[in-house]
């Protein structure tokens, strides 16, 4: 639905929201799918609160999945 009307933010907060859902579900790689979709709406908006929300949630995840290298990668993206 917020496809079809072009509303970024809420492409980008269904994104996020359903990475959530994903990560409680310990299903991590459809969650980085969604937080990274997220992120990526939030760097064309130019939203810096949803790209540091986004980018501390892939962290999280990264950390997660025993990736600490890549949980440090991504959290560099917020200096």
């Amino acid at each position: 639905m917020f496809k079809e009307l072009g509303d970024k933010n809420g492409i980008s907060t269904a994104a996020n929201n359903l990475a959530i859902i994903y990560t409680v579900l310990k299903n991590y790689n459809k969650a980085l799918l969604y937080h990274e979709e997220s992120y990526k709406i939030a760097l064309e908006m130019g939203d810096q609160n949803g790209i540091a929300h986004n980018l501390d949630n892939i962290s999280i995840i990264k950390f997660n999945q025993n990736k600490p290298g890549d949980k440090v990668s991504w959290l560099t993206k917020l200096s």
